[in-house]
């Protein structure tokens, strides 16, 4: 009778994780020599449009969650025709500095934590004033190749899984 008791109890926490897990989706990286533009997107539509751009996968930079849960934000991502540069943010100031920069709003990618919770990295944004890029990233080798190309630390837009 206890056994059937704690079942009742943990049977329906479990269920809840994995509905929370099959909630998040990977936060891709596409890289575009010939536009020399970083891509960062949770979307399918974006992969496709990016490969069919010709870019080329490079990692996944975390998980983000496909539907807004408490204490999340959206990250957006913007476009800009003048520079063929994606821009991918999720901070207000991020969303005013690319509708000022007449990047266009496309569509939502996933939605992150605006504060950090236990299990989460940081998605920092770099910027390229000699590439005209933006590029988001939440891991060690992004941040190390964001440097070491001549990006500048921006800002943190929010925080994922890795």
């Amino acid at each position: 009778m206890i056994i059937k008791k704690l079942m009742l109890i943990f049977i329906p926490v479990i269920l809840l994780g994995s509905v929370t897990n099959a909630q998040k989706k990977a936060l891709n990286l596409y890289w575009s020599g010939s536009r020399e533009d970083n891509f960062t997107t949770g979307t399918t539509v974006g992969a496709e449009s990016a490969i069919q751009a010709g870019y080329s996968f490079a990692r996944v930079e975390g998980y983000v969650h496909s539907n807004q849960v408490n204490g999340t934000i959206p990250l957006k991502l913007y476009w800009s025709a003048s520079r063929s540069d994606n821009f991918v943010t999720a901070t207000e100031i991020g969303a005013k500095s690319a509708i000022d920069a007449d990047y266009t709003f496309v569509r939502i990618e996933g939605y992150v934590y605006s504060k950090q919770i236990s299990g989460t990295v940081p998605l920092k944004l770099y910027w390229s004033a000699d590439r005209g890029d933006n590029f988001t990233t939440a891991t060690k080798i992004g941040a190390k190749s964001a440097v070491d190309a001549g990006y500048s630390f921006v800002r943190i837009e929010g925080y994922v899984f890795p």
